[in-house]
């Protein structure tokens, strides 16, 4: 049966071991996997370091092995913190980190049992579903508001990690179950506002082309990956794009032109054999976090967690963290032409298949 408040507790233990440690001096060290819930993750529990003073290390890893456990005891850390992962691995965690506390902040299924050293903080042992109600960045995000709850500026992290692992399969394409807590904290702090419109990648900060063009969910044919082709199906239905002045994003069409760009995109789609299912994902609720720039990537959830994903994919999951550290200069930058480059690759496989395909 599934306990919210039996869950909300169990990180009361948790808290008092990173406590603990934290009082002694410790250096904590902390892991978590390589996709955007876990540089999140990884990133909620470094800004929870750094903020209480303890000596922290961050690394983002494809998966655990045994040889990676074995750097982290040659570095003698006195915590281990593993987010997004760990659950899977407890056999070897145990018998790797025999003598170093260890806590688990997992949103997968346990396998096998955890020795005395090592803590889990996991919603399945309280019978909410992971893959569906809460991701790792929402656990740990649930952590650092209970062991402050000044943390509430870290809601948006625990949302961003929810959508990069697409648990948006409510209504509309909403998030549910316990990251509908989450999105109240952030919406009561001024961080959060949510409306149904288009999703396109670039909803507030990018030209209505570009935007339609780095859209690969759902995979618009012969227009994702293609941004002069999206500049012409534009043209083509009348959708002016540009003011005097500047570009136009999605944000700047009215309701009128929002209803004919959907059914012009609805029509082409089908047209190129997608189904129906498809062509109604170009709707849902959209996440804007207010206190982001309005030109960067990060006001849009889907479009951040994007972000932190093609960060760790194209194996540079440092300019993630950072950004997830509150860096918007150099790591923001960079960042930016990461996921450009990222996008161009999947559109271009993506249409390559699809091309094979027929």
């Amino acid at each position: 049966m599934e306990s919210p408040r039996e869950f909300l507790s169990s990180f009361k233990p948790a808290v008092d071991v990173f406590n603990s440690n934290v009082e002694q001096g410790a250096v904590i060290r902390i892991l978590t996997h390589n996709d955007a819930d876990g540089v999140a993750s990884g990133g909620i529990m470094s800004n929870v370091a750094k903020r209480v003073g303890t000596p922290f290390m961050t690394t983002v890893e494809k998966r655990l092995d045994e040889q990676i456990l074995r750097g982290v005891v040659e570095e003698k850390p006195s915590l281990v913190v593993l987010t997004d992962f760990g659950s899977g691995y407890l056999e070897m965690v145990g018998k790797a980190l025999t003598d170093v506390e260890t806590i688990i902040f997992d949103h997968h299924m346990p396998v096998g049992n955890p020795p005395s050293n090592v803590m889990q903080v996991n919603p399945l042992f309280h019978g909410i579903d992971g893959s569906r109600d809460i991701a790792a960045s929402g656990v740990c995000y649930l952590f650092a508001k209970t062991l402050d709850p000044r943390n509430v500026d870290l809601a948006p992290l625990g949302l961003v990690g929810a959508l990069g692992d697409q648990q948006d399969k409510g209504e509309k394409k909403s998030l549910k179950g316990m990251n509908t807590l989450i999105e109240e904290d952030a919406t009561a702090a001024g961080l959060l506002s949510k409306e149904v419109d288009l999703i396109f990648y670039g909803h507030e900060t990018r030209p209505i082309a570009r935007a339609i063009a780095n859209t690969t969910t759902p995979f618009i044919p012969g227009l994702s990956g293609r941004e002069d082709s999206s500049v012409a199906f534009l043209n083509h239905i009348g959708i002016p794009l540009k003011t005097v002045d500047r570009m136009r994003s999605l944000s700047d069409l009215d309701e009128e032109e929002k209803r004919k760009l959907f059914s012009a995109l609805s029509s082409h789609m089908v047209a190129q054999g997608c189904d129906a299912k498809t062509v109604h994902n170009l709707i849902g609720t959209v996440y804007t976090f207010k206190k982001e720039e309005a030109t960067t990537p990060l006001r849009d959830g889907r479009e951040y967690s994007s972000l932190l994903n093609a960060c760790a994919r194209m194996r540079r999951p440092s300019l993630g963290l950072g950004i997830c550290l509150g860096d918007r200069g150099e790591a923001m930058r960079d960042a930016e032409q990461t996921v450009d480059e990222y996008r161009r690759r999947i559109g271009g496989y993506l249409d390559w298949v699809r091309t094979g395909d027929r």
